[in-house]
């Protein structure tokens, strides 16, 4: 009996290091703050059947799924990274690949992979995106590095580097509670002797985040889309406008170049989500009159900075700007449809998908709203990037507490005065009617 429960516990045993040798994860961080953003690389053993995808990419608290956002980069056959951001609540979670096909002695299984991670009580900043890929050494390359303040107060935030081909826009700078900022990142690869990746190192009050440069040649960047969710909002990432000239490839004169392929988002009530879009004309000629319009009910919801374009040269890369919720005001519900490009009788759709909830986001005290980010810098989930657009009306800002109090008794003031005015004349009237009389 005991060499029976001795054999069991070993073949469990066993199962479990084969399971663990198939597929091994390694956070980037140590520990993670709410509100933190996630990084994981993952190597994949050559028993793993099949190719990781984003949509296998999942979060566990306390044995349940919840919904995240994630990214899956692809850095060569076996190897990838992952990065989304995290909830602001503490506690034990575990990152989650599901339903993975490997050989476990050469029989063929699916199951779960997962590893545990905490996330404390504190706030730092989070960023996007958590990773850059250099796609070839071939070319430069600018890259965008987006970086919000989580605390309640201003942080310094720091950067360094360590490759001689990377340079940074700025080696620091100060962030407002809940604000955004940019940090522009130059690749030069006539600076790169050999393939070696770079980190660009974020500190700030103490704490240390890492995102890697990566040069590599194989893979590409998933298009990201909601897990564990009907619908959600496509995170961030890196943009990179493709350089493709063999035109004889392409299907249709005119395309989309982003980043993604379509937007799936979920907004909050009176929040606002906007970006770019790019096409290109992969024709050898000029084309004449593109115009915009939208399908389905996106009117109700979506506009756009320029519907027309009078021509686009050769191989030009244009680009509109779209933006979703402009005012805060629309109604919660699904608006469906697409941006539709028309051109010499001929139509190129990218689809747009939001969702606006039907309540405001309730903040916990002590943490910052993760709403659109301040001071005109909005969010692009087309390429995950932010803008800065001056043609665009700053954002209302509702007073605060205290700003409504002093509103407040600064009409209280006025009324005091006006009616002690209005008494001292009656007064004035009065005695002067009395005495003459």
């Amino acid at each position: 009996m005991k060499f029976f429960l001795f054999l069991v516990i070993m073949l469990v045993f066993s199962a479990f290091l084969v399971n663990a040798d198939s597929l091994s994860f390694e956070f980037v961080q140590s520990n993670y703050f709410k509100g933190d953003t996630l990084q994981v690389w993952i190597n994949a053993s050559e028993e793993v059947q099949e190719e990781i995808k984003h949509t296998d990419l999942g979060l566990l608290k306390g044995g349940s799924e919840i919904t995240v956002y994630p990214y899956l980069v692809k850095l060569s056959n076996n190897y990838y990274f992952a990065y989304y951001k995290l909830p602001f609540e503490a506690g034990q979670y575990s990152f989650l690949v599901k339903d993975l096909l490997y050989l476990d002695n050469g029989v063929l299984k699916s199951e779960d992979f997962t590893s545990d991670f905490s996330i404390t009580y504190d706030v730092s900043l989070n960023f996007n995106p958590g990773i850059f890929k250099v796609a070839n050494t071939d070319g430069d390359y600018i890259f965008q590095l987006f970086v919000k303040n989580n605390k309640d107060r201003v942080i310094n935030v720091e950067f360094s580097k360590s490759k001689p081909y990377t340079f940074l826009g700025s080696t620091g700078f100060l962030l407002n509670s809940g604000q955004t900022k940019i940090l522009d990142i130059f690749f030069d690869h006539t600076l790169v002797n050999n393939i070696e990746n770079d980190v660009i190192t974020v500190s700030t009050d103490g704490r240390t985040y890492e995102i890697p440069i990566w040069l590599g040649f194989e893979g590409v960047i998933e298009n990201p889309s909601p897990v564990n969710h009907t619908n959600g909002t496509i995170p961030n990432g890196n943009e990179t406008v493709p350089e493709n000239n063999e035109t004889e490839e392409i299907t249709g004169v005119i395309q989309f170049v982003n980043q993604y392929s379509y937007l799936n988002e979920t907004l909050g009530y009176g929040e606002r989500t906007e970006g770019s879009l790019f096409f290109r004309n992969y024709a050898n000629r000029t084309i004449e009159d593109i115009s915009f319009i939208f399908t389905g009910n996106l009117n109700q919801i979506a506009k756009l900075d320029t519907y027309l374009f009078e021509s686009v040269a050769p191989n030009e890369v244009n680009k509109t700007f779209l933006s979703i919720n402009r005012e805060g005001g629309a109604q919660p519900g699904e608006y469906t449809g697409s941006v539709r490009l028309v051109y010499e009788g001929k139509t190129v759709d990218f689809p747009v998908n939001i969702v606006i909830e039907d309540q405001e986001v309730v903040v916990n005290s002590g943490e910052i709203d993760d709403g659109f980010v301040e001071q005109g810098i909005t969010e692009d989930p087309l390429n995950g990037n932010f803008y800065i657009n001056d043609t665009l009306p700053p954002d209302d800002q509702e007073p605060s507490g205290k700003t409504w109090i002093w509103v407040f008794l600064g009409i209280l003031l006025v009324i005091a005065v006006t009616l002690f005015i209005i008494f001292k004349k009656k007064v004035k009237k009065s005695e002067t009617n009395f005495f003459g009389q």
